[in-house]
């Protein structure tokens, strides 16, 4: 049974108000988007509406990729229609989804022209519901936390430096990585991954953002980094900043430190995963 096209009617929630509030972000995710689905481009045409919406088509030779979002409902209607034996769109609406970071999503697979033999075409459409960001995320977070718990076992002089490679290679807003270890009332750097190396190497106990976790004996998480006067600038890339202090008998002992490049990236699920391996790193310090 010969058909013509796939369409994907995808309605995405919970995703990142300031992501999908960004003309040009949203822009460049649907052209990425594109690229991953093995379609050509011919135009792009993106527009913002007030207060904050955008709405945008990339016309592609094999047909369509549209979205309009509602940042103020971290709300984002996709449309995805492709033909020809070499388009890939579900490779695009999973993209798009994850860059959006949505966590939850309904979408409707429509195959568009089936001809039984008669040319008179018609389509079927299959609908489901997933917790797209929720389920991905929850799975490698718990993969993580195992391959942690059997380096410490196994190989706890590499569980450090094996901890930054898996976190930073795992999570695409995790953009650098450290391990900072509390030694003479200094926070000292340690095992650490990322594009730069950071000039922060020491840092006295209640100064920038982890020295002030490292006092409060808190997760500090920083939704904008250039708003936040403790704040001891890195790199000029950065946007937002989650400390989580390594805690053995109410003492610190030592600090994962990590940066991304998008504002408000982290969350209490990151919080909360982090925590847990400060808890098994914990046990070798």
């Amino acid at each position: 049974m010969r058909t013509i096209g796939e369409h994907y009617i995808v309605e995405a929630s919970g995703c990142n108000s300031e992501i999908i509030g960004d003309i040009e972000r949203v822009q460049h995710i649907l052209v990425k988007a594109a690229e991953k689905a093995n379609v050509q481009v011919w135009a792009v045409s993106f527009h913002r509406f007030p207060p904050n919406g955008v709405s945008g088509v990339i016309v592609i030779s094999e047909s369509h990729l549209s979205i309009h979002t509602w940042p103020e409902y971290g709300y984002a209607a996709l449309d995805i229609y492709t033909c020809g034996e070499h388009a890939n769109p579900e490779e695009a609406v999973n993209y798009i989804l994850e860059e959006f970071k949505a966590t939850s999503v309904h979408i409707s697979e429509i195959t568009r022209g089936i001809d039984e033999g008669d040319q008179v075409y018609y389509h079927s459409i299959i609908t489901w519901e997933e917790e797209f960001d929720l389920s991905q995320e929850k799975l490698r977070m718990e993969s993580i936390l195992k391959e942690i718990k059997w380096t410490k076992e196994k190989e706890p002089d590499k569980l450090f430096e094996k901890t930054v490679c898996l976190l930073y290679d795992n999570f695409k807003h995790y953009d650098w990585v450290g391990i900072y270890f509390i030694k003479e009332n200094k926070l000292v750097l340690g095992p650490w991954k990322g594009e730069k190396e950071t000039e922060h190497k020491i840092i006295p106990i209640g100064k920038g953002i982890c020295g002030a976790a490292a006092k409060e004996k808190n997760t500090i998480i920083v939704n904008d980094v250039k708003k936040d006067p403790r704040y001891i600038s890195c790199f000029e890339e950065t946007k937002s900043e989650i400390v989580v202090p390594i805690i053995k008998n109410g003492e610190v002992k030592g600090e994962i430190d990590i940066d991304s490049e998008t504002p408000s990236a982290f969350t209490t699920r990151d919080k909360n995963f982090l925590e847990k391996i400060a808890d098994i790193l914990k046990d070798v310090l």
